[in-house]
């Protein structure tokens, strides 16, 4: 193959011209420059993100709770009333699912003639859900015979403050 390749550079001019014309020097091949190959920007592609897919999670749609109006409303068909709890002996407010919108505070009349603020920190606010959902547990601190017979439960969401009657003695469970 050599020798080929050999023969031709004799035949067709010197054999240094050639190899410069090869090689591409500038002015071996008549040219004074080189002719520049186009460059093109071909961009790189993405890495893949490391580790696994951070799921983003949506906040559920901030709904409002049912109109309360002006009235007092039938404990009995908005809540449960616990007059002794699971776990301490107090008395619990437990709203139906249908009450969506977190409450800022709920109070019950005592019998002593005001109201005490119930809590819900550091226990889980919401569970046993209904068919309407979750639902908002609110605790007391003291036990039923405190509180006032066919009392008040005031709860207010920020936006309406609704009232609650109980029905029946405090202590006695009304749903």
């Amino acid at each position: 193959m050599k020798s080929i390749i050999f023969s031709l550079c004799l035949l067709l001019t010197s054999c240094d011209a050639i190899k410069d014309c090869l090689e591409e020097r500038p002015g071996a091949c008549g040219n004074s420059k080189p002719t520049p190959s186009p460059t093109i920007a071909i961009p790189s592609p993405t890495p893949p993100p490391m580790g696994s897919p951070t799921k983003v999670v949506t906040p559920p749609p901030v709904t409002s709770n049912p109109t309360c109006g002006t009235k007092e409303l039938d404990a009995s068909k908005h809540l449960l009333w616990k007059p002794v709890s699971d776990s301490s002996g107090n008395a619990v407010i437990v709203f139906d699912g249908k009450y969506k919108q977190e409450f800022l505070e709920v109070k019950a009349e005592t019998k002593a003639g005001g109201v005490e603020s119930a809590f819900w920190k550091p226990l889980i606010l919401w569970g046993n859900p209904d068919s309407d959902g979750p639902r908002q547990h609110w605790r007391l601190r003291q036990q039923c015979q405190k509180y006032k017979d066919k009392g008040l439960i005031i709860a207010d969401d920020g936006v309406q403050v609704c009232k609650f009657r109980l029905q029946k003695n405090a202590c006695i469970r009304q749903e």
